[in-house]
């Protein structure tokens, strides 16, 4: 039997909830006829802009990604606790190093985010799942 942090996946297998992860799906976003290319510059640091800037053709997937990771992801206000939990959830997943977040490394970096706030909030981490996992809009999905 399942505890409450643990869920049956299709194969019978418990998995705890904690170890779910999610990443962003350019896919998703394409399918809702909209541009990646767009989506994704709209939410380049200046640094990153400037790399971009500098590429002689479009860039791909895996390049934005990178210009994400090394441009943007240490800057001040790319990661800001003004910013609504899913746009810094993208945030996260498209500057992280790995293809995909734990739930509990995204709860974790969003609530420490918070904190820093003038007005502090907080998130459940089961609560935070529930938005992560309907956030197909953002381009992000359950792995």
């Amino acid at each position: 039997m399942a505890t409450n942090n643990e869920t049956y996946e299709s194969n019978g297998l418990v998995k705890d909830e904690n170890d779910v992860e999610y990443s962003f799906d350019p896919a998703l976003i394409e399918q809702q006829g909209q541009s990646l290319n767009v989506v994704l510059e709209s939410r380049l640091c200046d640094a990153g802009l400037a790399k971009l800037n500098s590429f002689d053709e479009k860039p791909t997937y895996k390049a934005f990604r990178k210009i994400f990771r090394d441009q943007c992801a240490n800057t001040e206000d790319f990661l800001s606790p003004q910013h609504p939990i899913l746009e810094s959830a993208v945030r996260l997943l498209l500057s992280s190093k790995a293809d995909s977040m734990k739930l509990d490394e995204i709860h974790t970096k969003i609530s420490a985010l918070w904190l820093t706030s003038t007005w502090p909030r907080h998130m459940s981490k089961e609560s935070m799942r529930k938005v992560l996992n309907n956030a197909k809009s953002y381009g992000i999905s359950k792995v």
